[in-house]
C-alpha cells in the first residue's frame, strides 16, 4: 500500500499530473514543458525529479536538452496497484486489518448507535 499512497501523492499535485498527460503525448523538453506550462524551468524540474524518482518519468540528454518521456510500463503499473487495491477484498488487505476489525464491530460501538439515531 506504501508505494501505492508514494505513486497517488505524487500524481495528486494538478501540475505533475498535466506534466505526465502532456508527456503521455509525446516526448518534450524540460525548457518546453516550461512554456506549455506557463511556469519556471526550476519549478517544472522540481515536479519531474518527483516524478523520475518513482520511475514515471525517463529523461534523455541531447547536449545541454533534457527531453522528458513517460515510462507507460511503470504507469500501467500504477494503475494495476490501484486495480488490485480496490478489487481485493478488505480481509486480502493486511495493511486495513485494524480498520476491518473496527468495521466488524460498529454495531457494538456506542458512538455509532449515537450518531445513527439510534
Amino acid at each position: 500500500m506504501k508505494n501505492l499512497v508514494a505513486h497517488l501523492k505524487a500524481l495528486a499535485d494538478p501540475t505533475r499530473l498535466k506534466i505526465v498527460r502532456l508527456l503521455l503525448e509525446r516526448e518534450l523538453a524540460v525548457c518546453e514543458l516550461a512554456a506549455v506550462l506557463n511556469t519556471s524551468q526550476p519549478a517544472v524540474s522540481q515536479h519531474l525529479r518527483r516524478l523520475k524518482a518513482l520511475g514515471l518519468v525517463n529523461e534523455r540528454h541531447e547536449g545541454t536538452t533534457c527531453f522528458c518521456s513517460i515510462d507507460r510500463a511503470r504507469l500501467l503499473k500504477v494503475e494495476q496497484l490501484l486495480r488490485q487495491f480496490f478489487d481485493t477484498p478488505l480481509d486480502g488487505l493486511p495493511d486495513l486489518a485494524a480498520e476491518v476489525d473496527r468495521m466488524g464491530r460498529l454495531a457494538a460501538d456506542e458512538r455509532v448507535r449515537r450518531c445513527r439515531g439510534r
